[in-house]
């Protein structure tokens, strides 16, 4: 058996679980640009949701329950109030999202009662984010929800806004551009 060919082979494994090793967790996660949209099922961690077929296509975050979390990686360009939108669904009780930055609250929204499990509208709230890199946390303070996405924008910019928010579908409108 030849052993310098089995330890040749193996080097570049270690090397290769060295390179990994040196990677930190920060570096991993996917930083969504603020402003900018966040489709919901994209959560860099989370505690007791899913995800299913949403109706307005892909994918949307259901069986949110009270004590549930979902956190995502961003970094606003600036810091300042950012206005964030919502895609919730809810059928009959209504509920409360909490955002969180550490151990910051930076803001809590009320979702309110829309007929159904995917009948959609956007609500919206303001929130004072700091410059860069950051995790941002929904803690579901009552749940019987389903989010679609969130979207952030500059509170300062104008109302005029290359979202088609008619629909709420999140969808880029090119008409204006």
């Amino acid at each position: 058996m030849n052993t310098k060919k089995h330890l040749f082979q193996l080097r570049p494994l270690a090397l290769f679980a060295g390179m990994l090793a040196s990677l930190t967790t920060s570096s991993l996660l996917a930083q969504n640009a603020v402003p900018g949209f966040i489709e919901a099922e994209t959560f860099n961690a989370m505690s007791g949701v899913q995800t299913e077929i949403c109706s307005e296509g892909g994918l949307n975050v259901s069986y949110i329950d009270t004590g549930d979390w979902m956190e995502y990686a961003i970094n606003p360009v600036a810091a300042g109030a950012y206005t964030v939108d919502l895609r919730v669904a809810c059928p009959s009780s209504g509920g409360t999202v909490r955002f969180m930055s550490g151990s910051t609250e930076l803001g809590t929204l009320t979702i309110p009662v829309t007929g159904g499990w995917h009948t959609w509208t956007t609500i919206s709230s303001t929130l004072n984010l700091a410059a860069g890199n950051q995790t941002i946390r929904l803690d579901v303070v009552s749940g019987g929800w389903n989010l679609n996405w969130i979207r952030f924008m500059d509170s300062r910019a104008s109302p005029e806004s290359p979202w088609d928010n008619a629909s709420g579908s999140g969808n880029w409108n090119t008409s204006d551009t």
